[in-house]
């Protein structure tokens, strides 16, 4: 259903230059509230006095299949992304290819999906396992080696049983993964977003606004002392 508002949008309004064509690309970046729910406002940009002082100006998408790899190459094609920060999208089948043990500074966003009964698809499956094995140490990620964001896709429709949903009742993987990373001792950089197939995944827009604002407020330092 985003990506049918998107493709209606553009029917109507035919663009009239190149850079109209992607409605993402040329969204007007809007100002986070003072507070927010999960799914009907957009999630605050964390103070940056938490912020570790050796932020990456490289933020890898770890996303996962179908909706979730259009939004990561939405965002990397966006008109009001930062700028001097290069976004970098890799399937989230990819992570064995990062070093997390021993590399760092990290900044990631990932994009993953709940599936039925509460449970990720067979592909991003193995990268949730992964940060939720027990052997990790918790100071894992200590120190900023892990800077991080989580972006929630669900689909309320799929929870038969329940006679009123949000977001939040059917995004489990991306709120178990956001906690996870915080106990290894990663640090949060944006609030977690939720979208809701059931209704039209309105989360998404002024969730990657807000991302778009918090890397800037991360990264600015860096780009200004290059």
């Amino acid at each position: 259903r985003w990506r049918q508002a998107q493709a209606a949008d553009v029917s109507r309004h035919p663009p009239t230059s190149s850079s109209e064509i992607n409605p993402v690309a040329t969204a007007t970046p809007i100002e986070p509230p003072a507070t927010s729910t999960v799914a009907d406002a957009t999630p605050p940009v964390l103070a940056a006095a938490g912020k570790p002082e050796s932020f990456p100006t490289l933020v890898t998408i770890l996303h996962d299949d179908g909706l979730a790899a259009d939004l990561a190459e939405a965002l990397v094609a966006s008109s009001s992304r930062p700028r001097g920060i290069e976004l970098r999208p890799r399937p989230i089948g990819e992570f064995k290819k990062i070093d997390w043990a021993g590399g760092g500074p990290h900044a990631v966003v990932f994009i993953v999906s709940t599936l039925e009964n509460e449970q990720p698809g067979e592909v991003a499956g193995a990268c949730v396992r992964f940060f939720h094995r027990r052997s990790h140490p918790l100071d894992m990620f200590a120190g900023g080696r892990l800077t991080f964001a989580v972006l929630g896709l669900g689909d309320s429709n799929l929870l038969l049983d329940r006679q009123t949903t949000t977001a939040r009742d059917c995004n489990q993987v991306a709120q178990r993964l956001d906690r996870r990373l915080e106990e290894l001792g990663a640090t949060r950089f944006c609030e977690r977003g939720e979208a809701d197939e059931r209704t039209g995944n309105t989360e998404l827009e002024p969730w990657m606004r807000t991302l778009e604002a918090a890397i800037a407020q991360r990264c600015a330092p860096n780009i200004q002392s290059q």
